[in-house]
């Protein structure tokens, strides 16, 4: 297959396409706006159109002269990959101040963690489908100088476009598994036509470097920078809120977390509360689920559990706060993950009990907390062995290991400050991601 047979294939495809957005904006209503954008239609209101957008004005007489805005565009499909791009963002704009930073989703919830994380330091719009006329109205409107790319979300019709328009591309956090590089092998033109848009690589891991290398990239567009996940912030207003919680929920509670729980694994983390709860008769479980469409579906388990519970947005809106009724906080809040770390004593990161891969187990692991995982962590799996040699992370199997390991930690005061400690050197042995990246852009651009 190369490109043309590829974007047949799309366009065949459009009736699918759209109806999975229409069925996804029945069942969430975040799903209802910017139908235009994926279209690549990016309206005035959102982004100036690049010959408009003013840089800077001097006065000549009465006259007003402008000059277009220098633009980075940076993508990052989903929450994961925005939460992890924050530190580089923010990097970009220190760096480049009279640059704007455009930042790209694909999903209601990516865009709504960029809102609540950069507020209005940077515009957002959403990526569009990967149609060629998408993707040129998109990048005539934007007109970057250069289109970073969280990780590997490679769309050939875009990059196709970026190549044609001058616009190096820069794949960032970039990982390649054993397995994915297998599906690329598969399409040998089409990867071919993906890969010689790309001006830069920058690989998380060895591994990663070498599938790269394999797929005939050319060594000197790969770098190593390792994974910049590790170049996670806590700053002092999370550490405020999270004492602020300490003192309002859990005083000398002792409390454990799902976090980015899915529907398969709601049942098995509410049975193995159940089960602490006669060790641990005042315990509190903080569990998130991954998606927010599924918050009400959590708190339906937990009355089917007959677990008395409360909703985190019950805090936020009648000032209801879990109090030793409540044996469950649903966290049914954007954004909130490494918030609610730094209050639990351990936690359980989801998708991992289920054949999802895994979530980011390093909010966690920044926060000083001990992280448990079910054995399907491949997402993640050259952070999890890091983590399972420094004895940071544990696997379990199943609903009676995660009891014991969880009883494990709360029976151990002094494991769990040694595994604090450990955690903040291993995070400080693995950061510098970012800087990495920020200088290899610097030398793409000039």
């Amino acid at each position: 297959m190369n490109r043309f047979f590829y974007t047949l294939l799309l366009y065949l495809l459009s009736p699918v396409i759209w109806g999975y957005f229409f069925f996804r904006a029945l069942k969430a209503p975040e799903y209802r706006g910017g139908f235009l954008q994926r279209l690549g239609f990016i309206i005035k209101t959102c982004i100036l159109p690049a010959k408009n957008a003013v840089a800077g004005n001097f006065q000549a007489g009465n006259k007003e002269s402008t000059v277009p805005i220098p633009r980075l565009l940076v993508h990052c499909a989903s929450v994961g990959e925005t939460r992890a791009a924050v530190p580089l963002i923010k990097a970009l704009i220190e760096a480049y101040p009279k640059h704007e930073i455009i930042i790209s989703t694909t999903t209601p919830t990516g865009k709504k963690t960029v809102n609540d994380l950069l507020g209005e330091a940077v515009k957002q719009v959403y990526l569009p489908v990967d149609w060629p006329g998408s993707c040129q109205r998109f990048l005539k409107h934007i007109a970057p100088q250069a289109f970073i790319i969280m990780e590997t979300e490679l769309w050939p019709n875009l990059l196709h476009r970026c190549c044609q328009q001058n616009i190096p591309v820069l794949l960032a956090n970039a990982r390649l598994s054993d397995k994915s590089y297998l599906k690329y092998t598969k399409y040998p033109k089409l990867t071919a036509q993906i890969l010689n848009s790309i001006q830069f690589i920058a690989a998380q891991y060895p591994q990663d470097k070498a599938n790269f290398s394999r797929l005939g990239v050319a060594e000197d567009k790969i770098t190593l920078v390792g994974n910049i996940k590790f170049d996670i912030e806590l700053d002092e207003k999370i550490k405020k809120q999270q004492n602020h919680l300490i003192q309002t929920w859990k005083k000398n509670r002792p409390i454990w977390m799902a976090a980015s729980i899915h529907p398969d694994e709601f049942k098995l983390i509410l049975q193995t509360h159940q089960k602490l709860l006669k060790s641990f008769p005042d315990m509190l479980l903080i569990a998130v689920p991954r998606h927010p469409e599924k918050f009400d579906d959590l708190a339906k388990e937990c009355q089917m559990s007959e677990l008395n519970y409360v909703k985190r947005s019950h805090w936020v809106e009648q000032n209801i706060t879990p109090n030793e009724n409540h044996s469950v906080l649903v966290g049914d809040t954007m954004g909130e993950v490494l918030l609610f770390c730094g209050v639990a004593d351990c936690v359980f990161v989801g998708g991992s009990l289920i054949e999802r891969g895994g979530h980011n187990p390093l909010e966690p692991v920044v926060c000083g907390k001990p992280v448990i995982m079910g054995p399907y962590f491949y997402n993640f799996n050259e952070v999890g062995e890091r983590l399972i040699e420094q004895q940071l992370l544990q696997v379990v199997e199943n609903s009676h290991q995660l009891q014991q390991q969880v009883t494990n930690w709360l029976s151990s005061p002094e494991a769990l400050e040694k595994n604090r400690q450990q955690a903040k050197v291993f995070m400080q042995q693995n950061q510098g991601c970012t800087n990495k990246i920020v200088t290899s852009l610097k030398s793409l651009l000039s």
